[in-house]
């Protein structure tokens, strides 16, 4: 849903006047992190990216993961790279 891309922000007020900056300075990505989950999402021009946290523990929603970007000229590329619970992690370009 909505709420998960920008929701670390609970203040209204602080989160409106950081989404004006973002867009007045025409931020490409906002990378966060710490919520348990992947949300990616594009609100007024600025897209969104949440990575959660690589752990062992109790995960929000969503699967353990990580990410990889491809800049390639102006276009760029966001995987989310599933990992399986305990299982061992090795990426070679799209696979693990």
């Amino acid at each position: 849903g909505g709420a998960h891309g920008i929701y670390v922000f609970e203040d209204a007020a602080e989160r409106a006047e950081l989404m004006a900056m973002f867009e007045k300075y025409e931020v490409d990505f906002v990378l966060q992190g710490h919520y348990h989950a992947y949300v990616d999402q594009e609100i007024n021009g600025v897209r969104y990216i949440t990575s959660g946290s690589f752990t062992d523990g109790l995960l929000d929603e969503g699967l353990r993961h990580f990410l990889v970007f491809k800049v390639l000229g102006p276009e760029v590329r966001v995987e989310m790279v599933p990992v399986l619970r305990g299982g061992p992690v090795e990426y070679r370009d799209g696979e693990i």
